[in-house]
């Protein structure tokens, strides 16, 4: 069996005996106006906040939910943020 490029494209491996899905191992991006929280680095949470701007590939700023900006306006990484 031949693998075709929209199967490539589509997330489909071909493995040694069948083609099967290999699902994306990235985290999907967030949008501007989604909630989402800060994971410390001692595994809690702090928020909910939301995304302010996506100024960069998987980047964001956050504010609070009354507009404010927080962390001053730092920017934060996907690895960091954690959806609602």
């Amino acid at each position: 069996m031949s693998s075709s490029t929209s199967d490539t494209a589509a997330g489909f491996t071909e493995g040694p005996k069948r083609p099967y899905y290999a699902p994306p191992t990235q985290k999907r991006g967030f949008r501007v106006g989604d909630r989402v929280y800060l994971l410390k680095s001692d595994g809690t949470r702090e928020g909910p906040y939301l995304v302010a701007s996506t100024p960069g590939t998987r980047t964001y700023t956050l504010c609070r939910e009354d507009g404010e900006t927080a962390y001053n306006g730092v920017i934060v990484g996907a690895d960091a943020l954690e959806a609602d």
